[in-house]
């Protein structure tokens, strides 16, 4: 499963002997100006789900499905096993193999809601190995329907899956839902969340309280990402805003609250829905890959396929160098210090994470 996967980079050009990084953005840049703040929460008319606490259900959730979160379609098994413990385990995220996405719309979308959407996923397309295709034959695809609310569900299901969409007109919102298909949960599900924020309980809607579940086996990467459009608000699910939404609350009833040093930075923009943060870009970039990309980490398990989850395996930078084509990046996924004297001939970029450094 996959929470976030971030990673602050700086590019270097052609090499004899290397050594960069750039301090992690989202903890230590200036934040944006604020934006208003979209609201995410269930479609009003979402009812609970019989038996099940903090589960939804709504006509437009495919069946066999129910909604969490807010705005996630999962699978009622799945859910049972959350409510079991067994959040480490159950529903393992399917990737989309090669990036490839085919989508299609249902018959209620006008032609102007096509366009949005389409305009969002050439946003993705034009930051991450993503290509979406329109859907002739293949057997698996997403499908867009006009509803009363957003949601989707994480990752390939197989078959047609529904990405539902009521705010059209805001395009990282679609983008939101969209990245949710293609295999990211919520940001504040990070099974490290507890050292960037703090999730006051008491202050969550009766019922609710689930929607704030840490993804114990989630797979996330690098700091917390409080500028990301995978985050909630301060607001999300708060008693003081209607049952099942989220509003603009009083402090004393904020259910998430950032902790220091972050604090004064980045409390009031929580839960941004009007732009792709670096790690937004760079973890979806990340999972699907450039055809040009490597990502290197010395001594990585895995299959060797140069991507962050499986990323090269080679002992050295001049392996990794070697297995990145020209006009590639190579991305050196991990802190640490790595040996890279040598000649190198061949145009490519590197980006190296926080505190990594190459050199003898």
């Amino acid at each position: 499963m996959l929470t976030r996967m971030l990673i602050p980079a700086a590019a270097l050009g052609l090499l004899t002997a290397l050594a960069s990084a750039q301090a992690p953005p989202a903890a230590l840049a200036n934040p944006p100006a604020a934006v208003a703040h979209v609201g995410e929460g269930y479609p009003p008319d979402a009812v609970p789900f019989p038996g099940l606490p903090g589960a939804m259900t709504h006509p437009d959730v495919p069946p066999g499905y129910v909604l969490i979160e807010g705005d996630i379609q999962i699978p009622i098994a799945d859910y049972i096993a959350q409510l079991g413990g067994l959040d480490s385990t159950y529903g393992t995220v399917t990737f989309w193999p090669g990036g490839v996405v085919p989508y299609g719309f249902n018959g209620n979308v006008n032609a102007t809601n096509q366009t949005h959407a389409i305009n969002a996923m050439n946003s993705i397309g034009a930051r991450a190995g993503v290509s979406f295709v329109p859907h002739t034959s293949q057997p698996n695809w997403i499908q867009f329907n006009d509803s009363s609310g957003n949601n989707s569900s994480v990752g390939m299901q197989g078959g047609g899956q529904t990405i539902n969409m009521f705010n059209w007109s805001t395009e990282i919102v679609i983008c939101h839902e969209t990245f949710h298909s293609l295999g990211f949960w919520h940001e504040q599900s990070r099974p490290d969340r507890n050292a960037y924020i703090t999730v006051n309980f008491g202050n969550i809607q009766a019922g609710f309280e689930g929607n704030f579940a840490i993804r114990a086996g989630a797979l996330s990467y690098g700091i917390f990402d409080f500028d990301s459009f995978m985050e909630y608000d301060q607001c999300g699910f708060s008693i003081g805003c209607p049952p099942g939404f989220t509003c603009n609350c009083a402090p004393s009833t904020y259910v998430i609250t950032v902790n220091p040093p972050y604090a004064a930075q980045w409390q009031g923009l929580l839960g941004q829905r009007d732009h792709f943060s670096f790690y937004d870009s760079i973890s979806c970039r990340g999972i699907y890959p450039f055809s040009g990309d490597r990502w290197w980490r010395v001594g990585a398990g895995g299959t060797n396929a140069g991507n962050i989850v499986n990323p090269l395996t080679n002992a050295t930078m001049a392996g990794a160098y070697g297995a990145t084509p020209t006009g590639g990046t190579l991305f050196v996924r991990d802190n640490g210090t790595y040996s890279a004297l040598g000649t190198y001939s061949r145009a490519m970029t590197i980006q190296a994470i926080h505190g990594a450094t190459l050199g003898n």
